[in-house]
C-alpha cells in the first residue's frame, strides 16, 4: 500500500509535468498557427496593395492613353497630334526630353528628324538635340534604329546599354541615363519612331511598352488619315489651280438632271460672260454648226450607251462676235452599279490656229510654193480622176501637156535665182489666163511645169493651147528691170492614147517633151509610140553602160592634135567609144547624155582618164622625145562638181607614172560657170597637181568673158562651129580672130576644133592659131592606129626598134586616118 502509496505520490509530479508540458505543446501549435495565419495575411495585404497599385497604374495608362488618343483625333494637323502625344507622355513619365523622327522622303529607308520635341530645358538640352537633328538613323542604328529594324517598342538604359550609342557624348553631358522608344504603325510598316530620355536609371515599365504600342498604332493611324487629307488638299489645290489657269474650258453634265455645269473659261472662249449662259445643254448644243452637230450628238451618245471608252469629238462653234471657232471636245461618263450613265464631265479646247495651220500644211504639201500652183501631187490625184471617168465615159477625153523652159539655167546663171523665180512665178500668172476654169497647171520642179486640159472636143485642142501658150511667151517679161526673153518646149499626151496609170500619162507627155527639145527647142510634139520605144531603148542602152566598164566593152580612142606652123604632133585627145554587144561599134552621142543623166559619167570618165594616162606612159617610154606628146582628157560637169575629184585625179596621175605636165583636162564652157566660186577654187587645186586646163568649145557658152581671167586655164579650144564655115572676113573669121587675139593677151594657147581642109589650116596659122585637130590631119584612131602615127614621126632606127618589141608591121598604111 505504501509503496502503492509512494509510487502514486511520485507519479503525480510526473503527470503533473507530462500534463503540463502537452498544455505547452498545444499553446504553443495554437501560437504558431495564430503566427501563420497573421503571416498569410500580412502576404495578401501586400499583395493586395500591388495589385491596387497596378490597378492604379494601369488605369493611369488607360486614362493616358484615351486622353491622347482623344487629343490627337481632335488635332487639326498631325504635328499638333504629335506635339500632344509628347506632352502628355512626358508627363505621365515624368520624361524632360520628347522627340519624333519620320522616315525620309527619298528612298533611303532612314529615320531623320520631324523637328518635334519636348523639352523641359531648351538650353540645357541643346546640344543633345542639334546632335540629334544632324543624325540619320538607318535601321539597327541607335535606339530609332533598332525600333525601325523590329518593329517593337524598347526601353534601354545607359550608359550600359548601347541603344544612345550615336549620341553618347551628348547624353553623357546632360546627365541621360534611361530611354525608351515606340514605333508610329500603318499596318504593319514602321513609318516613325517617338523617344523618350529620362535622368534616372529605371527598370523596363512593361505595361508602359505595351501602351506605348497601342498608342503607336493610333498615332499611326492618325499620321495615315492626316497624310490622305494633306494628299486630297493639295490634289484639290492643283485641280482648281489647273482649272484657273488652264486654257480649256471645263463642262460637267449632270444626265439624270440634264444639267450641265460650264466653267467660266468655257463660257469666255466664246466670248460670254457667265450669267449669260445658263445649265441646258442647249445652250452648248444650239451654238455648233449645223454641219457638225449630228456628229456631234452621234459620238455623246455612243458613249453614253457605252459603245466608247471616252467621249472625243471636233466642232466649230459659234462665237459671240460672230464667226466660228474651232473646239475638241473630251469627256468621260461616270457610271451606276448597273453600268448607266450618271455623269459626264469633259474639257474643250480651242483647236482654232491648229486647224489653220493644218490646213497651211495640207495647202503647202500640195502646191508650189513659189507660185502657188499645184504640186506633182496634187496633178496626179486631179490626173487619175479624169483617167477613172474617162474609163466610165466612152466620149470623155482629156490631155496632158508638159513643159520645160529652154536654156532657163542660162537665166539663174546670169541673172541670178532670185530673178528665176520672180520669172517662174510670172510664167505661171501668163499661162494660166490662157487656160480654162476646169484646167489644172502645175508646176513639178524647177522650170518643169504640166497642164491638165479635161473635157477637150478632140486631139487638135491640147494643139492649138500648146500654140498660144508658145506665142504668149514670145513677149518679154520684166522682171527687176531686165527684159528677159524665154521660149518652151512642150509635150503633149492624149487621153486616146490608152492609159491604166496617171504615172503613164505624165511619162508620155514627158518623152514628147524631151522630142521637143531635140527637135530643135521653141516647140511642142504629140506623143507617138515611137517615143515610147525610143524611151524604153533608151532606157535598157542606161542598163547596158552600167556593164560596159567591166565587160571591157568601152574603148579609148585617140585623135592627133598637130602644131599648125609646122605639122608635127603636138598631142592626142582621148575620145569614148562603145563596142556594144548587140548594137555594135557606138559613138559618144548615143551614149554620154544617158550617163550625164544617170551619174555614170563620173566613173566613166575617171575610167577614160585613167587609161588615157597609162597609154601615154607607154608611148613616153617607147617615144622618148624632147617634148613628148600631150593628152586631152574631157572633165564633164559632174565630174568637176565631185567632192573628191581632186583626189582622184592625183591619184590616177600616181598610179600611171604618166608625167603630169603632159595632162591637159577639158573642161567646157557652160561647166565652169557652174557654181564659179567653187569652180575656181577645184581648178587651182587640180593645176596644183601639174596638169594644164583647157576651156572646150570655147565661145558656145554664155557670159564666160568676164569670168575667163579669173580662171587658171592654159589654153582655149575653138568650137568647130566656127571653123566650118570659116571664110575671110565673114562673121565666123572675125569670131575666130578675136578668140585668139584674147588668148595670146592672157598668155593662152589656142586650139582649133573640126579642121577638115587644107584652106582652114592656111588661114589659122595666118591668125597665130597655134594647134588644130580634125578629119584633115586624122580621124579618133584606136590604140594601134594611134602607135603607128605616133612611129611614122620617129626616127627610122627608133621605129624599128619599137616595132620588133611590139611585133608591129611598120609599113602598116595610115589610110584612112591621115590625108
Amino acid at each position: 500500500m505504501l509503496i502503492t502509496t509512494v509510487l502514486i505520490l511520485a507519479a503525480f509530479p510526473i503527470a503533473f509535468g507530462l500534463f503540463f508540458a502537452y498544455q505547452w505543446l498545444v499553446a504553443r501549435r495554437r501560437v504558431k498557427a495564430l503566427q501563420s495565419t497573421c503571416a498569410h495575411a500580412s502576404g495578401e495585404l501586400a499583395r493586395f496593395r500591388i495589385a491596387e497599385e497596378d490597378l492604379r497604374k494601369q488605369a493611369s495608362i488607360v486614362k493616358l492613353l484615351y486622353a491622347t488618343g482623344a487629343a490627337t483625333n481632335e488635332s487639326a494637323t498631325i504635328d499638333e497630334a504629335l506635339r500632344l502625344c509628347l506632352e502628355r507622355i512626358s508627363d505621365f513619365m515624368n520624361c524632360p526630353l520628347g522627340h519624333v523622327l519620320l522616315l525620309a522622303d527619298d528612298e533611303t529607308g532612314e529615320l531623320v528628324t520631324a523637328h518635334l520635341w519636348h523639352c523641359d530645358d531648351a538650353v540645357f538640352y541643346k546640344e543633345f538635340m542639334r546632335r540629334s537633328e544632324e543624325l540619320r538613323f538607318k535601321s539597327g542604328t541607335g535606339l530609332p534604329g533598332r525600333v525601325l529594324e523590329t518593329g517593337q517598342a524598347l526601353w534601354v538604359n545607359y550608359p550600359t546599354n548601347d541603344g544612345i550609342l550615336p549620341r553618347a557624348d551628348e547624353a553623357c553631358a546632360v546627365g541621360i541615363r534611361t530611354g525608351f522608344a515606340f514605333p508610329l504603325l500603318i499596318g504593319t510598316e514602321v513609318a516613325g519612331v517617338v523617344e523618350f530620355f529620362m535622368t534616372v536609371t529605371q527598370a523596363p515599365d512593361r505595361a508602359m511598352l505595351e501602351a506605348m504600342m497601342h498608342l503607336g498604332t493610333q498615332l499611326g493611324r492618325v499620321l495615315e488619315r492626316a497624310r490622305a487629307s494633306q494628299a486630297l488638299r493639295e490634289s484639290e489645290e492643283r485641280y482648281a489651280l489647273a482649272a484657273h489657269g488652264a486654257n480649256d474650258g471645263l463642262w460637267d453634265w449632270d444626265v439624270r438632271g440634264n444639267q450641265v455645269f460650264f466653267s467660266t473659261r468655257w463660257k469666255a472662249m466664246i466670248g460670254c460672260e457667265d450669267a449669260e449662259i445658263g445649265g441646258n445643254p442647249q445652250e452648248w448644243f444650239s451654238r455648233v454648226h449645223l454641219e457638225d452637230i449630228d456628229m456631234l450628238r452621234v459620238k455623246l451618245t455612243a458613249h453614253l450607251d457605252g459603245h466608247s471608252t471616252h467621249f472625243e469629238c471636233e466642232y466649230r462653234i459659234l462665237h459671240r462676235h460672230g464667226g466660228y471657232q474651232w473646239m475638241l471636245a473630251r469627256g468621260v461618263a461616270v457610271r451606276n452599279l448597273d453600268g448607266m450613265a450618271t455623269r459626264l464631265a469633259g474639257s474643250q479646247t480651242d483647236i482654232t490656229e491648229r486647224k489653220r495651220v493644218e490646213e497651211q500644211l495640207q495647202h503647202d504639201a500640195f502646191h508650189d510654193a513659189l507660185t502657188g500652183l499645184p504640186n506633182r501631187p496634187l496633178f496626179l490625184d486631179r490626173l487619175r480622176l479624169a483617167l477613172e471617168h474617162a474609163k466610165r465615159t466612152e466620149d470623155h477625153c482629156f490631155g496632158v501637156l508638159y513643159l520645160d523652159f529652154d536654156r532657163f539655167k542660162n537665166i539663174n546663171d546670169g541673172l541670178g535665182h532670185a530673178v528665176g523665180d520672180r520669172l517662174l512665178a510670172l510664167v505661171a500668172a501668163r499661162v494660166q489666163k490662157l487656160l480654162r476654169a476646169g484646167d489644172t497647171v502645175a508646176r513639178f520642179n524647177g522650170d518643169e511645169f504640166a497642164i491638165l486640159l479635161d473635157r477637150i472636143e478632140d486631139a487638135s485642142e491640147p494643139v492649138r493651147i500648146a500654140e498660144r501658150i508658145e506665142r504668149a511667151l514670145e513677149r518679154p517679161f520684166n522682171v527687176d528691170e531686165h527684159e528677159v526673153f524665154t521660149t518652151v518646149s512642150i509635150g503633149i499626151a492624149l487621153s486616146s492614147t490608152g492609159y491604166d496609170q496617171p504615172q503613164e500619162v505624165l511619162r508620155d507627155a514627158d518623152a514628147a517633151m524631151y522630142r521637143a527639145k531635140a527637135a530643135g527647142r521653141a516647140r511642142h510634139e504629140v506623143f507617138d509610140e515611137g517615143m515610147h520605144t525610143r524611151a524604153v531603148e533608151r532606157l535598157h542602152l542606161e542598163t547596158d553602160l552600167r556593164r560596159a566598164v567591166d565587160r571591157g566593152e568601152l574603148r579609148v580612142y585617140y585623135q592627133p592634135i598637130m602644131t599648125l606652123a609646122t605639122g608635127e604632133l603636138h598631142g592626142f585627145e582621148a575620145l569614148v567609144r562603145w563596142q556594144h554587144p548587140r548594137r555594135g561599134f557606138l559613138l559618144p552621142a548615143e551614149f554620154i547624155s544617158i550617163a550625164e543623166e544617170s551619174g555614170l559619167i563620173v566613173p566613166l570618165g575617171l575610167w577614160v582618164l585613167r587609161e588615157a594616162c597609162r597609154q601615154m606612159r607607154v608611148w613616153h617610154e617607147a617615144y622618148p622625145l624632147e617634148t613628148p606628146p600631150t593628152i586631152s582628157v574631157n572633165l564633164a560637169t559632174k565630174q568637176l562638181q565631185h567632192p573628191e575629184i581632186v583626189e582622184q585625179i592625183a591619184g590616177v596621175l600616181r598610179s600611171t607614172g604618166v608625167d603630169s605636165r603632159c595632162v591637159k583636162l577639158e573642161i567646157t564652157e557652160s561647166g565652169m560657170m557652174e557654181d564659179s566660186a567653187k569652180v575656181i577654187s577645184i581648178l587651182h587645186s587640180l593645176k596644183a597637181l601639174g596638169v594644164s586646163l583647157s576651156i572646150d568649145d570655147f565661145g558656145t557658152g554664155y557670159s564666160s568673158l568676164s569670168y575667163l581671167h579669173r580662171f587658171p586655164v592654159n589654153a582655149l579650144k575653138i568650137d568647130r562651129s566656127f571653123i566650118s564655115e570659116l571664110r575671110r572676113d565673114d562673121e565666123n573669121w572675125q569670131i575666130v580672130r578675136t578668140i585668139i587675139t584674147l588668148a595670146q593677151n592672157l598668155g593662152m594657147e589656142t586650139v582649133a576644133e573640126g579642121i577638115e581642109v587644107d584652106a582652114q589650116v592656111k588661114q589659122l596659122a595666118a591668125l597665130d592659131c597655134a594647134y588644130g585637130q580634125g578629119y584633115f590631119f586624122a580621124r579618133p584612131l584606136s590604140t594601134e592606129a594611134a602607135t603607128n602615127f605616133i612611129r611614122q614621126r620617129q626616127p627610122p632606127e627608133t621605129a624599128e626598134t619599137y616595132a620588133e618589141e611590139q611585133s608591129l608591121d611598120v609599113t602598116s598604111s595610115l589610110s584612112p586616118f591621115v590625108h
